[in-house]
């Protein structure tokens, strides 16, 4: 099974997932996958911008490394993961069960790997550019 089809089948097997977007930590697309009933997400990318910048402040307030960062708004909420190299947001319905999106990234460790090395492709790629 594909990278691709695997992140889609974790999102459609979600109730209440309606986007995995995985980037690298300076926000480059990685993977996005949306669900079908939302392919205006799919065009966004405001939800992941803030993440690193947020990320690396809330690890100055002397508790550690910050690793996630949950945010909730009117119709979604985006939970975004720092897993070093590897960011990953997954964005709901508002209603949706916070607790699930939060264990998506154990969901995702089989792929890991291979997140890891695609990063380090695109970012070697970019500095040839």
């Amino acid at each position: 099974m594909s990278m691709r089809k695997y992140v889609q089948s974790l999102l459609d097997n979600t109730p209440g997932l309606l986007a995995i977007v995985i980037t690298d930590k300076d926000g480059v697309l990685i993977l996005k996958v949306c669900s079908k009933d939302n392919p205006e997400l799919s065009q966004r990318s405001s939800y992941v911008a803030p993440f690193a910048s947020a990320s690396d402040q809330a690890s100055k307030l002397g508790l550690g490394r910050n690793q996630t960062i949950v945010c909730l708004y009117d119709k979604f909420q985006v939970v975004s993961m720092n897993k070093g190299n590897v960011h990953m947001h997954f964005v709901g319905v508002a209603t949706g069960n916070t607790g699930d999106f939060l264990t998506m990234d154990s969901q995702l460790e089989p792929i890991m790997p291979s997140l890891e090395e695609l990063v380090n492709v695109v970012r070697s790629q970019g500095d040839v550019l």
